[in-house]
C-alpha cells in the first residue's frame, strides 16, 4: 500500500525526471531565461487548475487506472477505451524519451561508453553503447516493475530524495553566483520573442505530466490515507515541480552570457565546470540526472501497465494483459509489452527526441481536457454526488482549466518538430495511433465474450476504497 509521501513521490518524481537537462539549452534559446519563466509559469498554473479536475474524480472514485476508470463512469466503455489509448501513446514514447536521454547522459558522464556509430538517423549518430544503455535499461526497468510495486514504490523514494537533495545544492550554489547582466537578454529572438515563449509553453504538458501517475494508482493507496489526501498530493507535486523549473532556470542561465550557455551540449549540468572551473558539481548534476531519469522511467511504467492491467480485466483489450505473476501478483504481461514497444523507439536515436515530446504533450493535453470536461459532466448531472475535493471556484475554473488545455492542444498541433512528405511527423504519428485504436477496438469487440456491463463497471470500478474487488495481490 502507498502512503501520502510515495503518492507525492511517485507524483514528484514522475514530472522532475532528466528533461531538465536535456531540454533547459532549449528552453533559454527559444524564450530566453524570462521568457522559459513566464513559459513554466502559465504552464504551471494551467496544470494545477487541471491537477483539481484530476483531484475531484479522483477523490469520487479512487480506482485503479484513473483518467480510465472517470471516463467508463461518465461516458461509458468506448470513451474509457479512447481515453486509455491515448494515454498509452503518450506514456510509451515517455519511456522513449527516457531510454533515450539515459543513453545520452551516461555517455556525457562516461565519455568511454561513446562508440563508433552504427548508423545516423537525422544527422543524429546512434551507437551500440546507445542501444546498449536504451534497451538494457528498458529490460532492466521492466524486471524491477514484475518484481513488485512496493519495490518499485520503494526505490521511487529513495531515488527521489536523493535527488531533491542534491539539485536542491546545485540550485542553491547556482543562485548565489549567478548576475542579473548574464540573464539579458531577457526573452527570445527579437521579433520572434512570443513564437520562442509559444515553443517552450506547448511543452509544458509533457514536462509536468508525471503529477497523473497519481491518480491511475489510487486504488492502491494506504487505506489511512484519504482520497482529499490524495488529491492534495497530486496538486502539491505539480507546485513543487514548477518550482523547480523555475529555479533551475534562473540559477543556470544567470551563470554564463548566453551564447556560452547555449554552446555547451548538456548546458544544466556543464554550466556549473565552465563557471567554476570544476567537474564536481557538473558531474553531481548528471547523477541528480540519471536518478530522476530512473523514477520518471519507473512511475510511468507502474502507471501505463495499470491502465492496460484495467482495460484489460474490463475486456477492453487482449484479456492476456490482464494476468499477474504467479509469484509477485504484478501484471508482468502489460509490462512487459510496454517495455517491447518503448524499446522500439529507441533505435531511432536522438532524431526521435523532439517529435516524441510534442506527441506526449499533445496526449497529456487532450486527456487533461477530457478530465476537465468529465467534471463539468459531472457537475451538471449529479451535483449532489459527494466531492471529498472541489475545484476551488467551481464550474468557472473547470471551464478556464477546459478551454485553456482545447488552446494548448491546438497550439501544438500548430507547432510541428518536423514534417514526411510535407506532413507533420506528430500528426502523422497520432493519426497511425489512432487508427491502430480503431482496429484493436474492433478486433477486441468481436473477438472477447460479451461481458455484462454491470459486471465491466465492477471491475473497472470496484477496486475502490471499499475492497470490493482486489486490484492486484500484491497491493494487499
Amino acid at each position: 500500500m502507498l502512503g501520502a509521501g510515495q503518492l507525492f513521490a511517485l507524483g514528484f518524481g514522475g514530472i522532475v525526471g532528466v528533461g531538465w537537462v536535456i531540454g533547459l539549452g532549449a528552453w533559454v534559446g527559444q524564450a530566453g531565461p524570462v521568457g522559459a519563466v513566464v513559459a513554466f509559469v502559465l504552464g504551471g498554473a494551467l496544470t494545477v487548475l487541471v491537477g483539481c479536475c484530476y483531484a475531484e474524480l479522483l477523490g469520487i472514485l479512487p480506482a485503479c487506472g484513473g483518467e480510465i476508470a472517470y471516463a467508463y463512469d461518465i461516458c461509458g466503455a468506448g470513451a474509457c477505451f479512447a481515453v486509455g489509448w491515448l494515454l498509452v501513446l503518450a506514456n510509451v514514447v515517455t519511456l522513449v524519451f527516457e531510454a533515450l536521454s539515459l543513453s545520452w547522459i551516461t555517455a556525457t558522464l562516461i565519455p568511454a561508453i561513446r562508440s563508433q556509430p552504427l548508423y545516423t538517423l537525422g544527422g543524429y549518430p546512434v551507437s551500440a553503447g546507445d542501444l546498449v544503455l536504451g534497451i538494457g535499461g528498458m529490460l532492466l526497468m521492466a524486471w524491477l516493475n514484475v518484481a513488485g510495486l512496493r519495490f518499485a514504490a520503494k526505490l521511487q523514494d529513495a531515488f527521489t530524495l536523493a535527488k531533491v537533495a542534491m539539485i536542491s545544492l546545485a540550485i542553491v550554489v547556482g543562485l548565489s553566483a549567478l548576475s542579473p547582466v548574464r540573464l539579458e537578454p531577457l526573452f527570445g529572438p527579437p521579433a520572434a520573442e512570443w513564437v520562442g515563449l509559444r515553443g517552450v509553453l506547448v511543452a509544458v504538458p509533457f514536462w509536468l505530466s508525471g503529477f497523473a501517475n497519481v491518480s491511475q494508482v489510487a486504488a492502491e493507496a494506504d487505506a489511512r490515507v484519504s482520497p482529499r489526501k490524495m488529491g492534495l498530493m497530486l496538486i502539491w507535486s505539480i507546485v513543487a515541480a514548477t518550482a523547480f523549473y523555475v529555479l533551475l532556470i534562473v540559477a543556470c542561465a544567470g551563470l554564463l552570457p548566453r551564447a556560452e550557455l547555449l554552446a555547451l551540449e548538456l548546458p544544466a549540468a556543464q554550466v556549473f565546470e565552465r563557471r567554476f572551473g570544476s567537474g564536481g558539481l557538473t558531474r553531481l548534476v548528471l547523477i541528480v540526472a540519471l536518478l530522476g531519469n530512473i523514477t520518471v522511467w519507473n512511475s510511468t511504467l507502474i502507471a501505463t501497465s495499470r491502465v492496460l492491467y484495467a482495460l484489460a480485466r474490463a475486456g477492453l483489450m487482449p484479456a492476456s494483459l490482464a494476468r499477474v505473476h504467479a509469484r509477485h501478483g504484478t501484471p508482468a504481461l502489460a509490462i512487459l509489452s510496454i517495455s517491447a514497444i518503448a524499446s522500439v523507439g529507441v533505435l531511432l536515436g536522438k532524431e526521435a527526441i523532439a517529435p516524441v515530446v510534442n506527441v506526449a504533450s499533445t496526449c497529456f493535453a487532450i486527456v487533461g481536457a477530457v478530465v476537465c470536461g468529465l467534471v463539468l459532466v459531472l457537475r451538471y448531472r449529479d451535483p449532489t454526488r459527494p466531492r471529498p475535493f472541489r475545484v476551488p471556484g467551481g464550474v468557472p475554473l473547470a471551464w478556464v482549466a477546459l478551454l485553456s488545455s482545447l488552446g494548448l492542444i491546438a497550439v501544438s498541433l500548430a507547432t510541428p518538430s518536423g514534417f514526411l512528405r510535407r506532413v507533420p511527423v506528430e500528426w502523422l504519428l497520432l493519426a497511425l495511433w489512432i487508427l491502430g485504436g480503431a482496429l484493436l477496438w474492433v478486433r477486441v469487440r468481436r473477438s472477447q465474450p460479451e461481458m455484462d456491463e454491470e459486471q465491466r463497471r465492477a471491475l473497472i470500478l470496484g477496486a475502490e476504497r471499499d475492497g470490493a474487488i482486489p486490484l492486484l495481490p500484491d497491493a494487499t
